[in-house]
C-alpha cells in the first residue's frame, strides 16, 4: 500500500540541503491477554503471574525508538510500564503511563541495547472480568526502505513542508507500523530542524456508494410515497454510518411525518441511526 502525507513547520531555519535520517517503518508485534483487577494496584510488579498483570520482553539492538501502546481494552483503566532487563521492577522502570484511562502509551527514543520489559496492569476491571487487552510493541531500527521524507530548500523564516510517502505491501488492516525521522538544514547540521516519531495504524479505506430512485416532483395530496436509497460500503475498512432525516431540507412542502426503514448491505460496516 502506497500513499503520502505532509508535515508543516510554520517557521524554519534556512535549508540549503535538506538532510533526512530515517528509521523504520517497523511493524509492531500485537499481544493479547485477558486480565482481572490487580488487588494491589498501587504496585504493578508484585503480582506478575496471577492473571492481573501481563508482561513480555523484547530485545533492542541499535534502535531509534522503542514504543509500546495499549490499543484495545474491555477494562476502563489499564496502566503501562516499560523498563530494562528481563525482570520488571520499579528500580528498572524507564517509562510509566498511568493516566486513568485504558489506552496508554510509552515511547523511548534511542533506547539502550539489550533486553527490555513491557508490563500491562489491569488497574480497574470492567463489571465482567477478566477483560480482554490488546497491546503493541515495536523496536524501530534502521531504514527499512518502505517510506521516505522529502522537502525543498527554503530561506530562513519561511515555512517548511515535508512530504512523507510510504510503500509497504504489508500494510494490512489491523496492523501497526512505527518510524522515526530526523531533519537537518545541511550536511554540516544533519539534525538541527526536527525529530519526529511517526505512527501508522492501518484501518482500510471505506468507500460509500449509493443507489437511489428519484421521487416524482409532484404527488397527490395524502398519497404515501416510498423512496428507497441503498447505501453500501464497498471499501476495505469499517465505516460509521450517521444518517439524519431532515424534513425541512429534504422534503419541503410535504405535510405529515417522514418515516425511515433501514436496511444496509455489504459488510464491513457499523451503523448508528439518529
Amino acid at each position: 500500500m502506497g500513499s503520502e502525507d505532509r508535515l508543516l513547520c510554520a517557521e524554519s531555519l534556512e535549508v540549503t540541503d535538506l538532510q533526512v535520517e530515517l528509521a523504520g517503518l517497523t511493524e509492531g508485534t500485537v499481544y493479547t491477554d485477558s486480565l482481572s483487577t490487580d488487588p494491589t494496584n498501587g504496585d504493578p510488579f508484585d503480582n506478575l503471574n496471577d492473571g492481573t498483570v501481563t508482561f513480555i520482553t523484547v530485545t533492542v539492538n541499535s534502535a531509534a525508538r522503542l514504543v509500546a501502546e495499549i490499543v484495545a481494552s474491555e477494562a476502563p483503566d489499564l496502566d503501562l510500564f516499560v523498563g530494562t532487563g528481563d525482570t520488571p521492577s520499579a528500580a528498572t522502570q524507564v517509562c510509566a503511563s498511568a493516566s486513568g484511562i485504558a489506552l496508554e502509551y510509552c515511547n523511548i527514543n534511542d533506547p539502550a541495547d539489550g533486553t527490555w520489559w513491557v508490563v500491562v496492569q489491569n488497574w480497574q476491571a470492567s463489571g465482567t472480568p477478566p477483560d480482554d487487552v490488546t497491546f503493541v510493541v515495536a523496536a524501530v531500527t534502521a531504514d527499512a526502505g518502505n517510506w521516505d521524507v522529502t522537502g525543498p530548500n527554503i530561506a530562513g523564516g519561511d515555512p517548511l513542508t515535508a512530504t512523507i510517502s510510504w510503500n509497504e505491501p504489508g500494510f494490512d488492516i489491523g496492523t501497526y507500523w512505527y518510524g522515526d525521522f530526523v531533519l537537518g538544514t545541511d550536511a554540516g547540521h544533519p539534525d538541527n530542524l526536527a525529530r519526529v516519531n511517526a505512527n501508522f495504524v492501518v484501518v482500510g479505506t471505506p468507500v460509500i456508494e449509493t443507489d437511489t430512485t428519484d421521487l416524482a416532483s409532484a404527488q397527490a395530496s395524502g398519497e404515501v410515497v416510498t423512496f428507497t436509497m441503498a447505501i453500501s460500503n464497498t471499501g476495505t475498512g469499517d465505516l460509521d454510518w450517521n444518517i439524519t432525516e431532515d424534513n425541512d431540507t429534504l422534503m419541503r412542502g410535504v405535510q405529515g411525518d417522514l418515516s425511515m426503514t433501514t436496511a444496509l448491505v455489504n459488510s464491513p460496516q457499523r451503523c448508528w441511526w439518529c
